[in-house]
């Protein structure tokens, strides 16, 4: 690339703060470019780049509606998940729930023979008192 190529812009911000200037009286400011030749340029200057413009805006555009989609998506997929997790949890407790049934009759059993072993203890411990 030769140097005559190479354009550089340099942007200089002022604060707010910073007074402007006002022309001297008796001294107009410089007209440095013809509004025909400005105006010319802004519109050279946009049939150039707007369909570069415009077709980024598109493509922005899809690639938001794309992006909605998957994250959707993801949505449904992390609570078909969680439902699966859920049912095998349910699923599980439900096996278990004949072999729970089986434990609380034996300790049922259990429970009505010890009672009635300290029943007999009592009537024992009656008799013997009297």
């Amino acid at each position: 690339m030769a140097s005559e190529d190479v354009i550089t812009v340099q942007e200089v911000s002022v604060a707010t703060t910073t007074p402007r200037l006002q022309p001297e009286e008796g001294i107009k400011p410089l007209d440095l470019a013809d509004s025909e030749a400005v105006s010319n340029l802004a519109r050279g200057f946009l049939a150039v780049l707007e369909p570069e413009l415009v077709r980024v805006h598109r493509s922005l555009e899809e690639l938001v509606v794309n992006q909605d989609e998957m994250l959707a998506s993801v949505r449904d997929k992390r609570l078909q998940f969680e439902d699966t997790t859920k049912m095998t949890e349910i699923t599980t407790l439900l096996q278990r729930l004949p072999q729970c049934r089986q434990n609380v009759s034996v300790l049922a059993k259990q429970m009505q023979t010890l009672s009635k072993r300290v029943k007999r203890l009592q009537v024992c411990e009656w008799r013997m008192v009297w």
